[in-house]
Formats: C-alpha cells, sequence, structure tokens
C-alpha cells in the first residue's frame, strides 16, 4: 500500500517539475510530465481496484489505453516541433 503511493507522490511530484516554467520551453518534456500524471493517478487507481477487486482487469486495460494515447500525442508533438524546426530553416535561407 505504501509502495504504491510511494510511486504516486514522486510520478507527480516529477510531473509538476517538469511543468514548471523554467522546463516548460523544452516541449518535450509537457509529454513525458503527462505520462508521469497519468502513472501517479494510475498507481492508486489499480491499488484501490485490486483491492476491492482482486481479479480484475480493469486497471491493465486502463493503462495500456493511457499509455497508448499519451504516446500518440508524444509522437505529434515530435511531429510538429520538427515541421516547425523545419520552417524557421526555410524561413531563414
Amino acid at each position: 500500500m505504501i509502495l504504491a503511493f510511494v510511486t504516486a507522490i514522486l510520478c507527480f511530484i516529477a510531473a509538476i517539475i517538469m511543468l514548471t516554467p523554467y522546463f516548460r520551453r523544452l516541449t518535450l518534456l509537457r509529454p513525458m510530465a503527462f505520462y508521469l500524471i497519468f502513472q501517479g493517478a494510475w498507481q492508486i487507481f489499480s491499488y484501490l481496484i485490486y483491492e476491492l477487486y482482486p481479479t480484475s482487469a480493469v486497471p491493465g486495460y486502463v493503462n495500456r489505453i493511457g499509455t497508448i494515447l499519451i504516446v500518440l500525442y508524444y509522437i505529434f508533438i515530435l511531429f510538429m516541433t520538427r515541421m516547425k524546426s523545419k520552417r524557421k530553416k526555410k524561413d531563414q535561407s
């Protein structure tokens, strides 16, 4: 029980640090911060569900779907920053 909450708190702290104005200019840290927020919430959610229903498969599905969505967002951000850098190079020429 304590390990789940400690893990969740550490994920939330790391995400808060990544979302501070100092790191906000690094666009690839935002998806990572969202992933850590999701993982922190998932740790608590998963612990509560497994305590109530030990044979439930819901937390596994929620984790997989959430991870897929965050990875798609990360890929989208990667492509957008790449296109943005190409436009800057083209405008400088």
